[in-house]
C-alpha cells in the first residue's frame, strides 16, 4: 500500500455506480478504482455494504434502482478486491457507547457512530464521505468530502 488508510462510506460507493451527478461519479469512481486495485488503502464494513445494497435497489431512493443481482455482484466485487472488509470487533461496542455518551445521538446518526467505532477498532482515522457532519467532532476521526471543491 502506498497510502494511509481510509474508510469508505456508503455514499461514495453509491456515487461510483449510480448515474446522477457526473462530476461526483467521476471522483467517487476514481477512489473506488484505486481501492479495488490496492493503490489506495480502503476499508469497508458489512454495514456499509448493506446500506449500499438497500439504497441502490430501492424504488423509493433511486429513480432507476438496480436489480438485486447487480447489487449482489457489486458486493462480490468489493469483497474479492483489495478493499479490506472489516468487521466490528470486541472494542467496537464500547467505543460506540463512548460516542453515544459524548454525542447524544438520535435516530439514524447512530449508524455513522457505529462506522466511526468500527474505524477506531482498526486504527483507521480518515473516512471518505459526503456526510462529514456525521463524523465531525469525533475524537480520532477525520471526515473527508472528496466533492468539497465542486
Amino acid at each position: 500500500m502506498t497510502s494511509e488508510p481510509y474508510f469508505l462510506d456508503s455514499n461514495i460507493l453509491i456515487y461510483s455506480v449510480v448515474n446522477g451527478n457526473p462530476q461526483k461519479r467521476l471522483i467517487a469512481s476514481e477512489i473506488v478504482k484505486k481501492g479495488l486495485a490496492g493503490s489506495l488503502e480502503l476499508y469497508i464494513s458489512p454495514q456499509v455494504l448493506l446500506e449500499v445494497f438497500s439504497i441502490i435497489t430501492s424504488t423509493k431512493k433511486m429513480q432507476i434502482p438496480l436489480p438485486s443481482s447487480d447489487a449482489k455482484r457489486l458486493i462480490e466485487i468489493i469483497v474479492s478486491s483489495k478493499i479490506k472488509l472489516v468487521y466490528p470487533g470486541e472494542k467496537t461496542l464500547s467505543k460506540l457507547l463512548e460516542f453515544i455518551d459524548k454525542e447524544k445521538p438520535a435516530g439514524a446518526r447512530i449508524f455513522g457512530l457505529y462506522i466511526a467505532a468500527t474505524m477506531s477498532e482498526y486504527g483507521v482515522k480518515k473516512i471518505y464521505t459526503e456526510n462529514t457532519i456525521d463524523f465531525q467532532g469525533l475524537r480520532g476521526i477525520e471526515p473527508i468530502n472528496p466533492f468539497s471543491k465542486l
